[in-house]
C-alpha cells in the first residue's frame, strides 16, 4: 500500500516505511538513537522528517494532540505501519518498559549523576544537609539535583528523599552558637557539620541572610 505524503506532493510512502520521489526508493538515514530520517525538497527547501512520523501521518491521519508517534515492538528503525500507533507519551513509556527500551537512570545519554553520586547524595539530604550544599560540592545544579534526590527522576533507584526531609531549620539557641563559633575563628565547614546543616546555610546565618530575626 503506497500514498501521497501530506505536505510533499512530490514523495509517496508505503506502509512498509520505504519513501519514493519519482519511482526512486530514498535512502533513510539513521540519527543518533536509532529513528530513520529522509529528507524532502519542497519548495526549493530541504527538510529533515522522521520516517516513523511520515507512515503515521501518511495512513492514521494528523497526530491528535497530546500523543507521539509510538514504536509498538521497541525497534526505532521498523516503521512498518502495523508496528506504529499514535500513544500520550504515558503510553509511550509504558510500552519502553514492557519491551526493555527505556533507558533509567545513568544510562541515559547525558546523565551528570552516577547511582553511586545519588545515592550518597540521598544520604547527605535524608540527614538534613540542604540541598544547595550538596549541589555545590557534586558539581550539579540544585534544581537537577532535587528532582534526582525527591524521585522525580531517578525514579527506578530507590531510596527517594521527600522533599520537606531535605532541610533543617536550627533553633534560636543554635543560631546564637553558631554565630558564636564563627565569630571566634571556627570554620564555617566545621559548625555546620556541628549542627547538622552545610557550610552555604552556616554562611548565610553568619551574614544574617537567614534568621535575620535574631540579634
Amino acid at each position: 500500500m503506497r500514498a501521497t505524503i501530506p505536505g510533499f506532493p512530490n514523495y509517496e510512502i508505503d506502509d512498509q516505511g520505504e519513501v519514493y520521489s519519482r519511482g526512486r526508493t530514498l535512502v533513510r538515514i539513521p540519527n543518533s538513537k536509532g529513528y530513520l530520517r529522509v529528507f524532502l525538497r519542497l519548495s526549493g527547501k530541504t527538510h529533515s522528517r522522521y520516517v516513523h512520523r511520515l507512515v503515521c501521518e501518511t495512513f492514521r491521519g494528523p497526530a491528535p494532540t497530546g500523543t507521539e508517534c509510538a514504536h509498538l515492538n521497541g525497534v526505532r528503525s521498523d516503521c512498518r505501519l502495523a508496528n506504529l500507533i499514535w500513544a500520550t507519551k504515558a503510553e509511550n513509556e509504558g510500552h519502553k518498559v514492557e519491551h526493555g527500551t527505556r533507558l533509567c537512570g545513568e544510562a541515559v545519554s547525558g546523565a551528570v549523576l552516577s547511582e553511586a553520586i545519588l545515592m550518597q547524595a540521598r544520604e547527605r539530604a535524608r540527614a538534613k544537609e540542604p540541598m544547595k550544599d550538596i549541589a555545590l560540592d557534586l558539581g550539579v545544579a540544585e534544581r537537577t539535583l532535587a528532582d534526582a534526590i525527591t524521585g522525580r527522576r531517578w525514579a527506578s533507584i530507590g531510596h527517594a528523599v521527600p522533599a520537606f526531609h531535605t532541610r533543617r531549620r536550627l533553633t534560636d539557641e543554635e543560631v546564637a552558637e553558631a554565630r558564636a563559633r564563627c565569630a571566634a575563628g571556627e570554620r564555617q565547614a566545621d559548625v555546620g557539620r556541628r549542627f547538622g546543616v552545610g557550610r552555604t546555610a552556616i554562611g548565610q546565618i553568619v551574614r544574617r541572610e537567614s534568621y535575620q530575626h535574631l540579634p
